[in-house]
């Protein structure tokens, strides 16, 4: 599996996971991010925390971090 670098713009999180999207909702659940953002995005590479050229970070919003948490939670 991958290791993925994700950042929200105060806190870092490195974990394993299938696929940048899973990576975020994984750092979510393990409660490596002080809070839940909205409206905002997540910032993943698999290169590091360092920015990188053009179309190797990728950016994903929150709000579709947020719909899959709350509604795969039982």
């Amino acid at each position: 599996m991958p290791k993925y670098y994700i950042q929200d713009g105060l806190d870092e999180a490195v974990v394993d996971a299938q696929s940048p999207t899973s990576a975020c909702v994984k750092a979510i659940r393990l409660h490596m991010f002080r809070s839940v953002m909205i409206g905002g995005h997540y910032w993943v590479s698999e290169r590091g925390f360092n920015v990188h050229p053009e179309g190797e970070d990728q950016k994903i919003c929150s709000d579709e971090i947020n719909s899959i948490l709350f509604l795969d939670e039982p």
